[in-house]
């Protein structure tokens, strides 16, 4: 026996309205904006609030990881493709001179996406068994020596023209 629609468009109502509570309350706990110490009196309390450093540095370091995954898939040339097989560029006699002179493919976001999870599942299993957060920082690190223009044999992080990982570390 089917329920009566109102019953049912009565629940779904009061559902989304506990959703949708339990969700502000959440971000409003957890946002580092909070209002300006000054209340009223302030001359930018609508403008501007006040940010507590302690508590934005616990909203920030949960995401810092994310932030900064963001940052480097977004640069169009970290994360590339190169046109010869890792068997190829590994039998050459200088590695990394070979893979910086590579002419680097530009891959579509999902697809440094695809790589970036290789690179962070490989760190994971290899001996030294880092966690997510080391593993940022290691990715972000070469990122870093990548985008400064001072070094001249920073390497991106590839694939070859067959889709396997290149060396990186």
């Amino acid at each position: 026996m089917c329920p009566a629609i109102e019953i049912l468009d009565l629940l779904w109502k009061q559902y989304v309205l506990y959703r949708d509570r339990d969700i502000r309350v959440y971000h409003i706990q957890n946002s580092p904006f909070k209002p300006h110490p000054c209340g009223y009196d302030s001359m930018f309390k609508s403008v501007c609030g006040y940010i507590d450093p302690d508590m934005f540095l616990d909203y920030y370091h949960v995401r810092e990881s994310y932030l900064s995954s963001i940052k480097i898939v977004g640069h169009p040339d970290f994360i590339c493709r190169i046109q010869k097989t890792k068997q190829d560029i590994e039998s050459r006699e200088n590695y990394f001179t070979a893979l910086i002179n590579e002419p680097q493919i530009k891959l579509k976001v999902t697809e440094k996406i695809n790589v970036l999870h290789c690179v962070i599942d490989y760190l994971s299993q290899t001996k030294y068994k880092l966690n997510q957060d080391q593993i940022m920082r290691y990715i972000t690190s070469i990122y870093n020596m990548y985008n400064n223009y001072k070094i001249l044999f920073a390497y991106p992080i590839a694939i070859d023209c067959n889709g396997e990982l290149c060396r990186f570390e």
